[in-house]
This record gives C-alpha cells, structure tokens and sequence, in this order.
C-alpha cells in the first residue's frame, strides 16, 4: 500500500518528529495502510507502525479533521458496527449500508451478483451466542484508547 501513500510510514515518523500534525493528520497515508505488518519487519527500530497508524487515525476522528478517504473510513464504521451489532459481519447487510455510505451503489455490481449466485451471502443475520461479551470487548477496545 505504500505506493499509494502521500507519505511512506519513515516520513510519517518524521512529520510527527517535527511536530507537523496537522499535515499528518490530513494525510491520504493514515488512511491506506491496512495492517499488514509487513512494515514491522522491514523496520530497522521495530515500530509498530499500524498501531501508530491506527492512533493517527482516531486523533484526526476526535479532532474532526477532514478524512482523505472516506471510503475507507465508511468501510472500517460499518464492518465494526457489523460486529457490535451481530459479534460477526454479516455480509449483506455489510455491503448495503457501505454503498449507502459511498453511494457507489453500482461499483462492484458483477463481482456481488456472482458471489450471490454462488451462495457467499447468507439472506439473513446470525448472531454469535455471547454477543454482551463481544460487545464488552469492543468497548473497552475503544476506553482504551481514549
């Protein structure tokens, strides 16, 4: 994902060094990367680069700063409201709520036809049987970083 990047992760560092967060804030970088931790084992200090990503990125929620791809974000919402709501993604109800956020409604039309005719997507919700402890998890996840 870095060479879809504003910013590699080292200049990320950096900017932050040098006490430029706003411009860190605003970036497309924190946004992109997906979690790998490819970056850790490349990284001569062993940074734990997505858990930074991660905290950049709940600063520029709390700060309300203007999300370079909200895509992303509209992705990263739902899947997790998914969770709170089911304690398991359920896929259909993912993918509806996703395109009425991006109002891309029509994006990937072919691909979801396919995997619905293919029997990928349950009609309806489950729940996971301790759905208060996945609940629980989840917010103490989010008390946590607060």
């Amino acid at each position: 994902m870095v060479r879809e990047m504003d910013y590699n992760p080292n200049q990320i560092i950096r900017m932050m060094q040098l006490g430029m967060k706003q411009k860190v804030l605003e970036s497309r970088a924190i946004w992109l990367c997906v979690g790998c931790f490819s970056c850790i084992s490349q990284c001569p200090n062993r940074v734990n680069i997505p858990a930074m990503m991660d905290a950049l990125r709940e600063m520029a929620l709390e700060q309300r700063v203007a999300i370079q791809e909200p895509d992303i974000w509209a992705f990263n919402r739902e899947f997790l409201n998914q969770v709170k709501r089911h304690g398991r993604v359920f896929e259909l109800g993912f993918i509806a709520r996703y395109k009425l956020a991006t109002k891309a409604f029509f994006r990937d039309m072919k691909a979801g036809m396919k995997m619905a005719l293919k029997g990928r997507f349950r009609w309806f919700p489950r729940r996971v049987k301790r759905l208060r402890e996945v609940r629980s998890i989840m917010e103490a996840g989010y008390a946590s970083r607060g």
